[in-house]
């Protein structure tokens, strides 16, 4: 076994001290001195090494400081029934009054929803139809289901409603309440609803014309308009009476369409009918001499949200206010009458 330095160096201190007279004057203390220090530097040095590793055995790197992952988005949790069990509902199909139902002012109709239990829960008769926001048309406040509904099943639920006396187009929303108060909808917390459209020309509002660029006069005029106006694809609307009708009735102004593009784009287009003819006006609203004094064309265009003139199949003016395009089309409109 080899003996570390340190022992060796000390041993050899008294001979150095008896056998070097060379050194002159040096005495043993002092050599001894000299030697500790020495020693000294020796461990330093071994203590700054990497001690070496045993045969056969592999160096292990070093351990770098893990990196924590990214958390998975957690999605949206249903609504939590009284027995710990999930509340959550699914739209099947409109039983009674498809969106956008000609009713007439004060009519009474029931609208009836089918609906799947898409949780965990089964509804009860503590369960409830109740209404949510925006126009009520007469409706209950609440509507307790009549029975057991077991997760997967569906249900037929209505509520009794009575038309507006006004022309125009009304949406009512609604909800499911649990037997724990909390309310819950399709797909978490979505409202379902009833969209219906009251026939006839609403009440006019005046308006007076400015004069246009060609200098022509026009009398005092009134305009008939409606506001949060909604068009699904594929669906047409009157712009003369403010109203949603089939594509091939006469009186459709113009069509939506809203298409996918590949690869990842969409398209939303308005197609004018009948004779229409619309242009781009930008912000602001228009009066009908603007719209009149614009030259206006019958050609498909691409459709955003600004504002648009036009002219109906039944030669009025008016403007048309895009607030939202996409799967539905979203706008306000106004056709200005002279009397």
């Amino acid at each position: 076994m080899r003996k570390p330095a340190a022992v060796l160096l000390l041993a050899i201190v008294p001979l150095l001290a008896c056998n070097l007279p060379g050194l002159g004057g040096v005495t043993e203390e002092q050599v001894a001195m000299f030697a500790a220090g020495t020693v000294a530097a020796i461990e330093l040095t071994r203590a700054a090494q990497p001690t070496p590793a045993a045969p056969g055995a592999t160096a292990e790197p070093p351990t770098a400081t893990p990196v924590p992952g990214t958390a998975t988005p957690v999605p949206p949790t249903p609504t939590t029934g009284a027995a710990g069990c999930t509340d959550l509902a699914a739209f099947v199909a409109d039983v009674t009054i498809p969106d956008n139902s000609p009713i007439e002012a004060g009519a009474a109709f029931v609208k009836t929803w089918r609906l799947r239990n898409a949780g965990t829960c089964t509804w009860t008769s503590s369960y409830a139809l109740v209404f949510d926001h925006g126009d009520k048309m007469g409706g209950p406040d609440v509507t307790p289901l009549a029975g057991a509904v077991a997760p997967g099943s569906t249900v037929d639920l209505s509520v009794s409603l009575t038309a507006p006396a006004a022309p125009g187009t009304y949406q009512g929303f609604w909800k499911l309440r649990n037997n724990a108060g909390v309310l819950f909808g399709l797909g978490g917390n979505t409202a379902f609803f009833v969209k219906i459209v009251v026939p006839g020309t609403p009440t006019p509002t005046l308006s007076i014309l400015s004069i246009p660029p060609g200098g022509i006069i026009l009398p005092l005029i009134y305009v008939s308009s409606g506001t949060d106006m909604v068009l699904g694809d594929s669906t047409c609307f009157d712009l003369d009476n403010g109203a949603a009708v089939g594509c091939g009735s006469a009186q459709a102004d113009f069509e939506y369409n809203f298409s996918f593009v590949f690869p990842m784009g969409t398209e939303e287009e308005i197609d004018p009918m009948n004779g229409a003819r619309f242009r781009f006006y930008g912000a602001g609203t228009p009066t009908g001499a603007d719209c009149q004094a614009m030259a206006l064309g019958e050609g498909t265009f691409d459709v955003g949200t600004t504002t648009y003139c036009y002219q109906t199949s039944g030669g009025k003016y008016g403007y048309l206010a895009v607030d939202a395009a996409g799967f539905v089309l979203q706008f306000d409109w106004g056709t200005y009458t002279f009397p």
